[in-house]
Formats: structure tokens, C-alpha cells, sequence
């Protein structure tokens, strides 16, 4: 029992270090996450199509 509190006391100090990102800060990071997603996202589905497309024409 005296490891868990112990452990328990420990990762609440450590989470007092954490320097939490700002609201703008974790706004911002989130779109530009989602933006490059969806430009891999087209990426891959140009690739996809045009992959497709030179098979078709193979077969």
C-alpha cells in the first residue's frame, strides 16, 4: 500500500512540472493537425486515382 500512495504522490508532483499548452496555443495546434491530415488525405487519394487509372490501363 505504502508504493501505490507513494507512486500516486509522485505523479502528482510530476504533473505540477507540466507546462500545460495555452487555449489559443491548443486551438491552433489543432487545426494545423487537421489541415496537413487533409492535405494527406487528398494526397493519397490523388495517388489512388492515378495508380488506379495506370492499372486499368495495364490489365
Amino acid at each position: 500500500m505504502k508504493k501505490i500512495v507513494l507512486y500516486l504522490t509522485e505523479v502528482v508532483a510530476e504533473l505540477k512540472k507540466v507546462v500545460w499548452p495555452t487555449r489559443d496555443m491548443l486551438f491552433y495546434s489543432t487545426i494545423l493537425v487537421v489541415v496537413i491530415s487533409l492535405m494527406f488525405a487528398f494526397y493519397i487519394m490523388v495517388a489512388d486515382k492515378i495508380l488506379t487509372q495506370i492499372v486499368g490501363l495495364i490489365l
